[in-house]
């Protein structure tokens, strides 16, 4: 961990929590600015550094000052528009008999010093699968453009010029994740909780344990990001007195997941000064090491390639399976359909091929490569399909995934 991502993590939560930072947290405001950005948590920090400004503690230069103000300014008004947007749009949903559940988000936020800076880039709600069509033709009077879920998928993704991003989910999670990450045993059985404005929110320990699971599948899978680890924190803090504990240790000890959540503790105790009544300390190597992977990993892991095969390992390890027999659960219960396998965001194209970023022209020449590399595959047969669509396990592992295997070993998720 870099002490730049170190002073970081000091600002982050004092703008979450409220706090005075120190100034000296506000040294290389430039490299500290791009590892928040990375991290999506910019204008957290910039609200605890704000402080400093304010007080004359730091000095920047005149024009670099107002252009972060600006900017902070726009992102927090943008955030709130595509948020109360998106509400009314859940407001009208409900209104026409779609009971929906908000997800995430503007949830987590309100537990923030400042809400309106935990900034999402979308909005989540549960709502009822016998709802979905009614869902669907609500939003699309509403002006959304609304992308169908394929079989396999669990959301429907409706987009607004507006509102930005609102995802309907019609599950909790992937058949994969709860197969392999949570062998299902996570079940949410509480009466949900009705808001004000008649939306509604998962019962305390459903959402506790919902939040947990989030950050668990992200970490195992490509790497979660530091929002992630104050979001859980400041929610177990929130229902400290109030939650089911014995339901969530016991479901987190049965997965092996009770190391993991301390060590997320450890960093809340550590770094930002909280305390919680029922916490077994970790060894700081370990926290470092959990602190550098989301460092490196960036938000969700997207900064280092390869993090796939890291989480290969981890579910081999977790189903007791053989190579062979991994290969064949993946094709057999993919995440994805496999169109959206073989024509994935522009994003994922440019990293599998990095040339692909410069233009227009090479990214849709890239897209045909990828054709073409998945016809060869069908017609060299189903094995090769599968490496050419899900991925190869490493036979070899590179570092990075050694060092993920290690950290994971380390927080005794596996053996």
């Amino acid at each position: 961990m870099t002490r730049e991502f170190e002073n970081m993590l000091r600002l982050f939560g004092c703008g979450a929590l409220g706090k005075e930072p120190a100034a000296a947290w506000c040294e290389n405001l430039r490299i500290v600015r791009s590892l928040a950005q990375r991290q999506q948590i910019w204008p957290v920090v910039y609200s605890a550094v704000l402080k400093k400004l304010k007080s004359g503690e730091i000095l920047l230069p005149g024009e670099i000052k107002s252009s972060l103000e600006a900017e902070y300014t726009l992102n927090i008004a943008k955030n709130m528009q595509r948020t109360e947007f998106n509400r009314a749009a859940l407001k009208e949903l409900s209104g026409a008999g779609v009971e929906c559940c908000i997800l995430k988000g503007s949830t987590l936020a309100e537990l923030y010093a400042l809400p309106e800076t935990r900034i999402s880039s979308d909005t989540d709600a549960l709502i009822d699968p016998s709802d979905e069509q009614k869902a669907i033709d609500v939003l699309k009077g509403l002006g959304y453009n609304v992308v169908l879920r394929e079989k396999r998928d669990y959301e429907i993704k409706a987009t607004h010029k507006v509102g930005g991003l609102l995802e309907l989910h019609v599950g909790l999670m992937y058949k994969s994740s709860d197969d392999i990450i949570f062998e299902n045993c996570i079940s949410f059985k509480e009466p949900r909780i009705k808001k004000e404005d008649g939306t509604y929110t998962l019962g305390i320990n459903d959402a506790l344990l919902f939040t947990a699971a989030h950050f668990i599948k992200h970490f195992v899978r490509n790497g979660a990001g530091i929002r992630q680890v104050m979001d859980l924190l400041l929610y177990m803090k929130k229902y400290e007195d109030k939650a089911d504990w014995q339901r969530f240790n016991t479901v987190m000890e049965k997965l092996r997941y009770d190391f993991l959540i301390n060590a997320v503790k450890s960093i809340g105790v550590g770094y930002w000064g909280m305390e919680f009544k029922d916490f077994t300390p970790v060894d700081t190597k370990i926290t470092d090491a959990l602190l550098t992977d989301i460092e490196n990993g960036g938000v969700f892991g997207k900064d280092e390639k390869d993090r796939m095969a890291a989480y290969n390992f981890f579910a081999k390890k977790r189903k007791n399976m053989t190579d062979g027999e991994y290969e064949k659960y993946r094709l057999n219960n993919p995440e994805l359909p496999f169109l959206k396998k073989l024509f994935p965001e522009p994003n994922y194209v440019k990293k599998v091929y990095p040339w692909a970023g410069k233009n227009i022209v090479l990214l849709i020449f890239a897209y045909i490569k990828r054709y073409f590399s998945v016809a060869g595959g069908l017609i060299s047969g189903k094995r090769n399909l599968q490496k050419t669509i899900y991925g190869e396990t490493q036979k070899t592992p590179t570092e990075q995934t050694k060092k993920r295997i290690e950290l994971m070993q380390a927080l005794d998720i596996i053996d």
